[in-house]
């Protein structure tokens, strides 16, 4: 991931958030580019979708978590890659 890691936690630390919230985003970010299997400027809402199914599926997460790893991507989606999606669908 490289240059988007880094400006990932560079808007991570801007807003003051904890490191622990840090590090479970981009762990969360990472393990959803790798799923993906795609490159980050062409990930959209549908890889998401997925990706929260197979969290839910495959992986058997709770709640708590799979909010953590959408509210990530958002945050991804939002404040690195600059791309507007509609997530709130997307919690539990």
């Amino acid at each position: 991931m490289g240059i988007l890691k880094d400006k990932l936690i560079d808007e991570i630390r801007q807003r003051g958030f904890s490191s622990n919230t840090e590090e479970a985003y981009a762990r969360a970010v990472s393990k959803f580019i790798t799923y993906s299997k795609s490159s980050p400027s062409r990930l959209n809402i549908e890889h998401v979708k997925r990706y929260k199914l197979h969290l839910i599926n495959k992986l058997k997460r709770q709640p708590q978590t799979i909010n953590q790893h959408v509210s990530a991507i958002h945050f991804f989606f939002t404040n690195v890659l600059n791309k507007e999606c509609n997530f709130w669908g997307l919690f539990n």
